[in-house]
Parts: C-alpha cells; structure tokens; sequence
C-alpha cells in the first residue's frame, strides 16, 4: 500500500522512506510480540497478517469480521501456546505464495507508472553547484506564497470578506499591491513550475507532447521543479538558497541549501493512515487530531520562516516559503480561532456548497493575512539591510472549478490570485499587471542585474492531461 500510493503521488522519492521503514518496523515488532506471547511463529505471522489487513481494510462488515478472527487467533494461540499447529504451518505456506504474488504484482504496477525510473533519476543528480559571489549591499528575497488566496475578483464574491483590508496593510508598509491580479495557472503545481522556470509550460522542453498517463505527467512536472532555473541564477549570483515547505509533498522544493521541511507526519503519511482503519481510530480517540494536524502546518511556515530571518547569514537569502493556506481544509475562524470544519482530508477540497466554502476560506484568508503581516514586520526587524519581500498566491478558490475542463468553469475566480512586493530602491517594480511567471525574472533584473525575456500573461487551462495547456479566451480587465 505504501509503495503503490507513493508510486502515484509524484512526490519526491525522500518522502517513502519513513512510511515505509514505520511500517516495516511496527509489523516486524508486533510478528516478534506475538511470537512471544505465542511461543510460535507460524501462529504469529498469521495473527499479525490478520491485523495488517483489520487496519488496511476501511469497510466496517470486513473489519468486524477481522476483528473477530484477530480475537480467535489470540485466544487459540495463548491456549494453545508453543504446540505446533499443521493447519498454521499450511497457512503460513499459503501465505507466503500470496505475499509473493503481491510483491509481483506490486513491482509491476509500480514499474508502470515511471516512479522507479525518477526515482533513479533523482537518487543520481549531482549535487547543487557551488554558490557565486554575491554583489555588495545585495539584499535579502523573501517570496511568500499563500496558496488559494483570493484576488479581487474572487474576493468579491463574498459577503462578508473585507478584500481592501490586507492591501491596506502592505500598503502602509511600503509595499506595491496589483489589484485585481490573476494568475497563469489553476493549480499549484502547474504555477510554481511555470514561475520558478521563468517560461510558460508549453516552452519547456522537457513538457512537451505526446502525455503520457496522470502520474507519468505529474513525475516529469516533478523532474522540472527539482531543478528551478530562477533557483539556480539567484545561487549564481551569491545567494543561498531556502525553502520553507508547505506540507504539499507533490510542490516541495528539496534541492535547495537549506530545505525545512513540515513537523510532524507528512502528506503523504497522513494519506497513509487516513486512508486506513487507523485514521478511524485516531478520529476516535482523538477527534481533533487532524485539524490539530492542520494548524500546525499553516502556522509552521510562519514560524520558522521568522526564525530564519533572525538568523544571521554571510551571503544573502533567496527564502521561498510556501504556506499551505488558505487553502481548505478550513481550520481557522477570521479570528485566529480554531474552526472543527464539516470535512478534513488532505487529498482533495471539502465538498462543502459554494456558500459554505466561500464563508470558511474567506475566513481562513482573514487570519493568514494577519499572519502574514505579522511575519513581515518580523522580517523587516531581523533585518540590516532593508529586504525584498514578495506576498503572492499561486491562485484563487475553487469555487464552480470543474477539474476535467477548468475553462467551462468560472476559471477567472480560480485564477484570481494576490500580488504584492516590497522592492526597496525599485519602487513600482512589479507594476500593475506582474503575474507569476514574470516573477523571478523581474526580481533577478532588478537586483541581479541584465535583461531577462518576459512572458505574456496568459492564462492556461488544459484537455486531459494537466500538461495538454490551452490558452483561456481573453478576460476583460486582465491584460494578455
């Protein structure tokens, strides 16, 4: 399950490592608890190959029927405790031709999907190269993303979401604010590639057709942001580089200087065990646990990205943090109290009505925005020389966003994303109209130094696979 999950989630090859060795290690330390208790390990294997399938299994008649077996093994192995049993030997026999059969199958599935050829491919890359020699007074680049935070147009929606309130606030702290800003992508993924390679997907080489399957697709995105050429020029240039992660397994930057990863189980673990009778034990027992989970990952990048800009650095800092809201699941009242939302999950959005999702993600917005004012001022005071800091979504909410065809959809709510930056000795920098892929080129020009192409601001929807790119018809209001 662990392999086969990871093999279709195009997350970094880094991210199966601990799933696997917890769960290699949990079944091997309960097979030898029970080999004690039994004084057989036939009976053993069994008795724990009973429990691996009561906490995979989801549907409740199959775990109260596994349930019981779980009791009748127990209590016929304690009775029965070191007398060698036929039947148990024939099984574990039987077993072992199914574990075999598994393992196969697994091998075969996995091979399909293109994980073992990345995960080669990125277990061999080289390392980063070293870092230039930074110009003199070069400052400091904090980009932070707030993922799904609305627009202008997509804040208008609301009824109750003040969408002047946030630009004030940069306003008054110096920083430029684009109204009514959109975005060139509808997904994260999709976004961060197009910004951090400075080019639209459709001018990447290494996303041209023929598409292939979803996985195979998300694998060659993942191949591209392994290696960001806006990365590589600011490190050319004298800066180290800096990730704050998000949480989001699928967008984590690894290949950088310093990479702070997410505390506690990652996406692709919290998956893993809500995708299994376990999570309906932790939702039990601790009905809070994954909203607690929740709140900890949105605030985490706040936090450490604080911590970091407190800390003294030779060279200048590239900072790119990425936080995981306002982004469902919807945690958060505007207040900074917590919300206990309708629905909690990590793969997809809530289905809540457009209503319920507008009020809850407006609201969350209200709190990050007051998180992220907060973090700015922090930054400017940890810092000597004043910072660039750059405050943007990589798109709007979901609202009426059909995936299979984004542009049938009310795609400019999606693509209403937020753009402001603080550009000291450059002021007016990102003019009116900057959108996500013009980003790091414009910041590099400016305070790096030449003359880097511009990219128009199409927005790109796309036809089956992801990568299959095509151009929204023109918006009134947006410029092309």
């Amino acid at each position: 399950m662990v392999i086969l999950i990871w093999s279709h989630a195009a997350v970094p090859p880094s991210q199966v490592v601990r799933p696997l060795l917890i769960t290699f290690v949990a079944m091997l330390a309960l097979t030898f608890v029970l080999a004690f208790l039994f004084a057989d390990r036939e009976r053993a294997g069994i008795t724990a190959s009973a429990v691996a399938l009561f906490l995979l299994s989801l549907d409740d008649r199959v775990g109260l029927l596994l349930g019981v077996v779980i009791v009748a093994l127990l209590v016929e192995g304690i009775v029965h405790r070191g007398r060698r049993a036929i039947v148990a030997g024939i099984a574990t026999r039987v077993l072992n031709v199914v574990a075999a059969i598994l393992a196969i199958a697994v091998a075969i599935a996995v091979a399909g999907t293109g994980a073992p050829q990345h995960w080669f491919a990125s277990a061999t890359k080289p390392g980063l190269p070293p870092i230039g020699t930074a110009a003199p007074g070069s400052p400091d680049v904090y980009v932070i993303l707030l993922d799904a935070y609305p627009g202008d147009r997509a804040a208008a929606l609301s009824r109750t979401f003040d969408r002047d309130a946030f630009p004030k606030a940069l306003t008054a702290r110096g920083f430029d604010v684009v109204r009514d800003s959109h975005s060139n992508y509808l997904m994260t993924q999709l976004t961060l590639t197009s910004m951090l390679s400075m080019r639209h997907l459709v001018d990447i080489p290494a996303l041209d057709p023929p598409y292939g399957s979803r996985e195979d697709d998300w694998w060659r995105v993942r191949d591209v942001l392994d290696d960001p050429p806006a990365f590589a020029e600011f490190r050319a240039a004298g800066y180290t580089t800096t990730a704050v992660d998000s949480g989001f397994a699928h967008v984590q930057l690894p290949r950088v200087d310093h990479f702070v990863a997410q505390p506690g189980p990652g996406e692709l673990e919290a998956i893993l065990i809500w995708s299994s009778r376990l999570g309906k034990i932790i939702d039990a027992v601790v009905p809070h646990a994954r909203a607690d989970l929740a709140r900890l990952r949105i605030e985490a990048p706040f936090r450490e990205t604080a911590e970091i800009a407190a800390q003294h650095s030779a060279s200048p800092r590239l900072v790119f943090t990425h936080v995981p809201a306002p982004h469902p699941p919807w945690v958060f009242d505007a207040d900074g109290s917590p919300r206990n939302p309708s629905v909690i999950t990590f793969a997809d959005e809530p289905q809540d009505t457009d209503e319920e999702a507008l009020d809850a993600g407006f609201g969350q917005a209200t709190h990050v925005a007051d998180l992220t004012t907060d973090l700015v001022d922090k930054i400017r005071a940890s810092s000597p020389t004043p910072p660039v800091i750059v405050v943007m979504s990589d798109h709007g909410p979901a609202t009426d966003f059909p995936l299979a065809a984004p542009l049938t959809g009310a795609f400019t709510v999606r693509a209403s994303n937020f753009m402001a930056a603080s550009t000291p000795g450059h002021q007016d920098l990102i003019g009116d109209r900057l959108t996500p892929v013009n980003l790091f080129a414009t910041l590099l020009d400016a305070y790096v130094g030449g003359t880097r192409p511009r990219q128009a601001n199409t927005i790109w929807g796309w036809q089956g696979s992801y990568l299959n790119a095509i151009e929204a018809p023109p918006v009134p209001g947006w410029a092309p």
